[in-house]
């Protein structure tokens, strides 16, 4: 499916589980790529968004979603906060193996939000995120806009945020000099 100039969501699917959502193209849409709102347990794959007017993935109060292999390109120029993926009041959900580029303005690659509620036990895995933030070649940023979690037990295993769960192992041996 190509999507393109909706006065709206590029994809909106509201109180909607167990689905689908995988290549498609969506651009230049009035709001969101994709909105994903009051949903659980959906895949999200192999989907080209770029040049949306709000963000690029949109996950608003959700559990159990994966989110993966997505392109995200938002336009060079852009102002305002604008992330690839961001989600608020979100659960238990898979980011992983996204390439996210071009979110200028004040957002972020990825973000972790608490707007409608607490956003707990996410798992953000292997995304590439170049080029979030303001751009300026006189200015160097500020602080690294790839990644804004304000969630509780996110769990990463990418370079830019690394956490290791708690493990008891016992190692016994038989060995003797």
């Amino acid at each position: 499916n190509v999507i393109t100039h909706s006065s709206s969501d590029g994809i909106l699917f509201e109180r909607s589980s167990n689905n689908t959502i995988s290549g498609n193209n969506l651009y230049y849409n009035a709001r969101n790529g994709l909105y994903i709102f009051i949903s659980d347990n959906n895949a999200v794959t192999s989907n080209s968004i770029k040049d949306n007017w709000n963000q690029g993935i949109y996950l608003q109060i959700g559990s159990g979603n994966l989110i993966s292999g997505n392109t995200i390109i938002n336009r060079p120029g852009q102002t305002g906060e604008v992330s690839g993926i961001y989600f608020s009041a979100a659960n238990n959900n898979l980011i992983s193996s996204n390439y996210i580029y071009d979110n200028e303005g004040s957002g972020y690659g990825i973000y972790v939000g608490i707007y409608d509620g607490p956003s707990q036990d996410n798992y953000i895995v292997g995304n590439q995120i170049n080029g979030a933030g303001y751009i300026d070649p006189n200015t160097p940023p500020t602080y690294d806009r790839r990644i804004y979690d304000a969630g509780t037990n996110t769990a990463y295993t990418d370079k830019l945020k690394m956490t290791f769960e708690k493990k008891i192992v016992t190692v016994t041996s038989e060995f003797s000099p």
